[in-house]
């Protein structure tokens, strides 16, 4: 009886324990549109579209092409994909300090760079 009664306790611990792991967080790419971009650009959602890879990135440049950022980042905000996205670019420096600008931002989540 001991052990039935110390496997249900490790069981129900272990299912307790389990409740606080991190949950994954994915990246979600943006494309960024404009050809060369700045800081009010980046705040704008029509400037940006979901994409995971775009024909504009296939050359390097100096440019943000995509723009990779976790999605917990824009939990917080509201309206769609890219809505969240300028929201979360526009609160930098201010309402957010993870970066001190939404260039700084763009520059740090770019995962590739066009012409």
């Amino acid at each position: 009886m001991k052990n039935y009664l110390l496997g249900l306790c490790a069981l129900a611990a272990a299912i307790a324990l389990s409740a606080y792991t991190a949950p994954k967080t994915e990246l979600i790419s943006f494309h960024f549109i404009p050809a060369n971009g700045a800081e009010f650009y980046y705040e704008n959602a029509s400037h940006w579209e979901l994409a995971t890879s775009h024909y504009e990135c296939d050359d390097m440049g100096t440019d943000c092409c995509i723009l990779r950022v976790p999605e917990d980042k824009l939990y917080y905000y509201s309206g769609s994909p890219t809505q969240q996205l300028a929201g979360y670019l526009s609160d930098q420096g201010f309402g957010s300090w993870d970066y001190t600008s939404a260039t700084h931002a763009v520059i740090y989540l770019s995962y590739s760079t066009k012409p």
